[in-house]
């Protein structure tokens, strides 16, 4: 067996290894680790209140940030603030957790549930979630001070009115986007 079979057969190895993991965190995380398309981030930016500023010094998390490319835009936007994402999945997580190590100073990056993360200071948090997740986290929103917003991609809080809805329109689909305002 020469040199390239070995380097070839450990890339196939481990290529099946993150794939493997990848689907046993998925089933445990119950969602897949999908990014949020660029537009879809940008119209959930631009969903903001007016009172949130650029440069404000506020506290943001993103739920469930994945391969963290929302975190580093709020980082640009918001370089006062204090941005917190939340990652379960392995992989995901690292190149979250990477990326803002080195483009970031006010990032960070956990690798835990969210739903055992106290997000009652948070002033901001997008989700970019299921229904399923959206529905349990109802009582942990409820939890945060009057005032402050939930932005959610995709898939709205059952049961609540959002105070402001815009959508994304793409080719195929039209990818709504939900503002909630903490009372």
């Amino acid at each position: 067996m020469s040199i390239f079979d070995t380097i070839y057969s450990v890339f196939i190895i481990f290529v099946f290894l993150v794939i493997g993991i990848s689907f046993i965190y998925e089933k445990k995380a119950r969602i897949s680790p999908t990014p949020v398309l660029p537009h879809v981030r940008l119209k959930a930016l631009t969903l903001l209140p007016s009172r949130f500023i650029p440069g404000g010094t506020y506290k943001i998390a993103d739920l469930g940030c994945g391969w963290g490319s929302l975190l580093l835009k709020l980082s640009r936007l918001f370089p006062e603030a204090s941005i917190t994402g939340y990652e379960i999945s392995p992989f995901p997580f690292l190149l979250s957790w990477l990326r803002s190590s080195l483009f970031a100073s006010n990032i960070s990056v956990h690798r835990s549930d969210f739903f055992k993360a106290d997000i009652s200071a948070f002033d901001i948090v997008f989700c970019y979630l299921s229904p399923w997740h959206m529905n349990e986290l109802k009582d942990h929103f409820l939890k945060m001070k009057p005032g402050s917003v939930v932005i959610s991609c995709s898939f709205p809080i059952d049961g609540w009115r959002a105070e402001r809805t815009d959508s994304v329109k793409s080719l195929f689909v039209s990818i709504p986007v939900f503002l909630y305002v903490i009372k």
